[in-house]
């Protein structure tokens, strides 16, 4: 019979194609994937297009169900989905975003993430088996395979590359501050980031005169990592010095200064860095008021606050026991163990001609955070101010400091403020929670521990909104490395997938009405005793118009500290509350 038709052309077309399409190629892949690939997916023949994008006749808006990106550990849940498009609205919200065509052969898909992935990842690129060739052949394993079925290429990426533009701001004299002397010598500037000193000529950095767009180089510059010194040189005339009087200057960072990463130092957070200059000689150091100083110790931590008279640096130098001699200064940003906790405050931008003419006139706060210390140890320490000259000091007497017992020390792990409801929850208040994990060396009974909210970083100032903590009904402390998950009275914590080795917490009132999306607020978790131990100050919903409903944010190392670097969006799910990706309870997702 085959060797008829053979013989007949015009019964060609009956013949039948059982040779069913594989997939020849999947690219990149394996465990070195750069963030920012795309993929190409290369058939053996031509496939049909309907059976790879799913069109909406509604919306006339074409969805590439059949070839999906998701986390692996979405991976099970993705494979029946996959095979059954259109993707439900839960589901593609499980996907990676990517804009996917293809080839004018439709041999070849081509599929590029709309934003590049998260490093250090692993992905599941899938490729469903509804995709056929024109004969109604379904995708199978491979050349010469009859065995039909999704594919699953594994890959993992590499760790996501630094992006982030440094920012560059004025030390001394302060932004914002006015009758700077005219006789300025020195200029201090701050970067967020290590610069790259190969790319840092004297011509780089210095500063604009804003009323004639004059630029004044500095004659020397020196780079220490972070900090740039310059020295102004003098310039001559009836009113400059080394600046001109009444005249206001901005700072000038040129884009070929990079971080060690490349990135140029972000152009528009230069706004604003700027002080006026002034005909006022200023010889006088700061002052400070020795009985304003004060230092809250904790077991491992201390906060040191002192006023000074004008704008001036925080400092604090501090050494084990009652040496005198000073083994370990603590400059802020720059030390391993020390932190600036609340700058000179904006009211600290005085005019340095015209200084308040008593004593008690001290209007610029600052702190200093001291991590690292050991418990139940003496210190010594004296705190630092500098003011615009850089030469001007002042140093308060030696204080001694004495940290505590070993103390139960709880932090903020994780919060979801914004979980995905109708997804095993009736209501948001069923899945908000805040997670706190003891990070001390002894058990911490939760009761009479405080949730709060406040407007600035540190929580300095009375707080807007608190939650108290109640005794858990089980009657159990948290254990050192163990967890609590503080929720409302509606928290359901079978639907969250708590697991009973967590102690579930709750509060003073019935729903935590503080914890939001909708604005960037600082939390923190507060003691018995009324100290701050932990904060978290980042958006809880949308930074940067990015939907994050259905994620909490949690804490990359929950020994670490509170900065914003050790945060991120969790990437687990709730087995039970699907579309939510959070671990209550648990260890967390990111490191």
């Amino acid at each position: 019979m085959a060797a008829a038709l053979a013989g007949c052309p015009e019964m060609r077309h009956l013949e039948l194609d059982l040779v069913p399409p594989f997939v020849e190629s999947a690219t990149p892949g394996g465990n070195a994937v750069p963030v920012d690939a795309s993929f190409t997916l290369r058939f053996s023949e031509p496939v049909l297009r309907r059976t790879v994008f799913w069109d909406d006749l509604e919306t006339g808006v074409e969805h590439p169900d059949s070839v999906v990106l998701a986390l692996v550990d979405n991976e099970d849940y993705m494979l029946t989905a996959v095979d059954s498009p259109p993707l439900s609205v839960t589901q593609r919200n499980k996907t990676v975003p990517m804009l996917v065509t293809l080839s004018a052969d439709r041999r070849t898909v081509f599929a590029s993430p709309e934003s590049p992935l998260e490093g250090l990842h692993t992905y599941a690129l899938l490729v469903s088996k509804k995709i056929t060739d024109d004969h109604n052949n379904p995708l199978v394993a491979g050349e010469g395979s009859r065995t039909g079925g999704t594919q699953v290429f594994e890959l993992t990426t590499v760790a996501a590359p630094d992006r982030t533009a440094p920012t560059a701001r004025l030390m001394s004299p302060l932004a914002g501050a006015t009758g700077v002397p005219i006789d300025l010598a020195r200029l201090t500037v701050a970067f967020s980031d290590d610069v790259d000193t190969s790319k840092v000529l004297v011509s780089a950095v210095g500063l604009r005169e804003r009323e004639s767009g004059a630029r004044l180089r500095p004659l020397s510059l020196s780079v220490d990592g972070s900090t740039a010194v310059m020295a102004l040189a003098q310039r001559g005339g009836t009113d400059c010095y080394t600046l001109c009087l009444g005249k206001t200057y901005d700072l000038a960072v040129d884009p070929s200064v990079t971080d060690l990463a490349g990135n140029p130092v972000d152009q528009n957070a230069l706004i604003g860095q700027a002080f006026a200059a002034a005909t006022c000689v200023d010889s006088a150091p700061p002052r400070l008021d020795p009985t304003r100083i004060t230092a809250l110790a904790q077991d491992t931590t201390a906060v040191v606050s002192w006023p000074t008279d004008e704008g001036s640096s925080s400092q604090v130098e501090y050494v084990q026991g009652d040496a005198l001699a000073f083994s370990a200064a603590c400059v802020p940003l720059r030390g391993p163990n020390c932190r600036v906790a609340a700058g000179p405050e904006a009211a600290c931008s005085v005019n340095v001609c015209d200084l308040p003419g008593e004593p008690s006139e001290f209007g610029c706060m600052h702190a200093v955070r001291l991590e690292g210390l050991t418990a139940s140890t003496r210190y010594s320490f004296r705190v630092v101010s500098a003011d615009a000259s850089v030469t001007r000091v002042v140093r308060s007497d030696v204080i001694p400091l004495q940290t505590l017992e070993p103390q139960p020390r709880l932090v903020l792990n994780e919060l979801f403020a914004s979980p995905r409801s109708g997804t095993g929850l009736a209501s948001a208040d069923e899945g908000k929670f805040v997670e706190l994990y003891n990070s001390g060396t002894v058990p911490a009974n939760p009761a009479g521990w405080k949730l709060g909210r406040c407007a600035e970083p540190e929580c300095t100032s009375p707080l807007q909104w608190t939650w108290t903590l109640a005794a858990p009904a089980s009657g159990a402390s948290i254990a050192p490395g163990g967890y609590a998950v503080a929720g409302g009275a509606s928290f359901n914590a079978t639907v969250m997938g708590v697991p009973g080795s967590a102690v579930v917490v709750r509060g003073s009132s019935s729903t935590m009405s503080g914890l939001t999306k909708s604005t960037a607020y600082t939390y923190c978790i507060v003691n018995p005793a009324g100290a701050v131990v932990s904060t978290y100050a980042r958006w809880l919903g949308e930074p940067g118009g990015r939907n994050n409903d259905g994620h909490s944010f949690e804490r990359k190392d929950p020994a670490g500290n509170d900065e914003s670097d050790n945060w991120a969006l969790s990437v687990a799910g709730v087995a039970a509350a699907a579309g939510n990706f959070a671990t209550p309870g648990a260890p967390n997702s990111v490191h």
